[in-house]
């Protein structure tokens, strides 16, 4: 039973550090692109809770302007104000537009997870011997 659950622990770590990676890559080869204006900038300092808002500007496949915000969860610095960034999103459905840099970077705080992952099924495999 404890290995079953380890199991499932790790199976279930391992989707969420590799989520934002997949979803950005599947972006990049099934959705729209276009190239955003980063609009506004702004850190967010609540106790552990340390991030950056920005708010992304970009036209889409049919001209419309469209806005969004995307939280940075990385220490590394933010694109300045006036930067260009790639952004991505599903085909005809602009709104759930993701800005496809820092993505890798925005999700280190998961590879300690991918990392405890891997040590737990280096644990498990003595025991499918």
């Amino acid at each position: 039973m404890p290995l079953l659950l380890m199991s499932i622990s790790t199976v279930f770590l391992l989707a969420i550090a590799l989520w934002t990676p997949a979803r950005a890559h599947w972006l990049r080869r099934t959705g729209r692109q276009a190239e955003a204006q980063v609009t506004g900038h702004r850190v967010v300092d609540r106790g552990e809770d340390h991030h950056t808002e920005l708010t992304l500007a970009f036209t889409d496949h049919d001209g419309r302007h469209r806005e969004f915000e995307t939280r940075l969860l990385t220490t590394r610095a933010a694109p300045d104000v006036g930067t260009r960034v790639p952004v991505g999103y599903p085909a005809d459905r602009p709104e759930e537009a993701r800005m496809l840099t820092y993505t890798w970077r925005a999700t280190r705080s998961y590879l300690a997870f991918l990392l405890l992952g891997v040590m737990w099924m280096t644990a498990l495999v003595p025991h499918f011997q």
